[in-house]
């Protein structure tokens, strides 16, 4: 492994940690944070798992508040 996989690792763990771009771009010592998110930065697959869930479980809320919506006997007319 080279330092360079590293600061990689480095980078991608503080980014799934919630570390905001710009604190994250001060730990790496760049000037432009969209370079070290573009360069530093990889989504892994438990982090891309994780989100699917947080949508699904938003699309159930939708659902149930759509579902709740339309049996109430107010909205049938």
């Amino acid at each position: 492994m080279r330092f360079h996989d590293l600061r990689h690792t480095f980078n991608t763990r503080l980014m799934e940690a919630g570390v905001m771009q710009e604190v994250r771009m001060a730990l790496m010592g760049h000037s432009s944070g969209q370079s070290v998110h573009s360069t530093y930065t990889h989504v892994e697959l438990p982090v891309k798992r994780d989100a699917i869930a947080k949508l699904e479980q938003w699309v159930g809320y939708q659902w149930a508040q759509y579902a709740s919506m339309a049996d109430s006997p107010s909205n049938l007319q």
